[in-house]
């Protein structure tokens, strides 16, 4: 079971699937149990299996329904399966049990975005950065709705808050490059590409502006 929160923290989302079903099998209907089933859905989540991650974190929640993160989870499966109001109703669930969870006002934010409801979703990224004012996934939030509505100058101002806050995560480059492409600035937004792949090179984001500049 730690191999496979190990793994996890690491990205090795295969590795922490085949770690959490060995200690399912070797303690089975265990205390641990929940955790275990919490840990899987969220490898299944990272490997696409969006559907798979909802069947596992059912059976967590079932065991132990007071789980704030597996809420969270969930709404992130549902947002994958585009069930809006079933995302936005888990990530308010979440946050009744713990509202000082930034990252959970986010994934609300995002169903929200995704739902039509943009006001909802602009209030919940300010109440993330209220908590913490350089949470990338707020900001990385807000950038998309901004440009969304419009507002290329707005975003691409919060895209160089992004790279300010933290120069060494190439997401920041493909959201600034992501500004540039769509503001018609070719030549600019692929050097910023080619740096975000330079950082991390299996980048989706970053190889999916790439694709789009070429």
């Amino acid at each position: 079971c730690e191999l496979g929160d190990a793994y996890l923290e690491c990205n090795q989302d295969k590795e922490a699937l085949e770690s959490y079903t060995k200690a399912d099998k070797l303690l089975p209907n265990s205390p641990r149990t929940p955790a275990i089933l919490s840990g899987m859905a969220v490898a299944h989540l990272h490997l696409d299996d969006a559907k798979q991650a909802l069947v596992t974190i059912n059976e967590s929640l079932k065991l132990e329904p007071k789980q704030k993160y597996s809420y969270q989870t969930r709404a992130l499966a549902y947002i994958d399966l585009f069930e809006y109001d079933k995302a936005i109703a888990d990530a308010t669930k979440s946050i009744a049990l713990d509202d000082k969870n930034v990252g959970v006002y986010v994934t609300r934010a995002e169903a929200h975005f995704l739902a039509g409801h943009i006001e909802e979703a602009i209030t919940d990224c300010h109440t993330a950065l209220a908590l913490n004012p350089k949470y990338f996934r707020a900001l990385d939030m807000l950038m998309a709705i901004e440009i969304a509505k419009g507002n290329n100058q707005a975003a691409l101002k919060i895209a160089n808050e992004l790279i300010s806050n933290d120069p060494k995560i190439a997401a920041a480059y493909s959201d600034k490059a992501t500004c540039l492409f769509i503001m018609q600035d070719l030549k600019e937004a692929k050097t910023l590409a080619d740096k975000a792949l330079m950082i991390e090179p299996d980048s989706s984001r970053a190889l999916y502006i790439s694709m789009l500049l070429a």
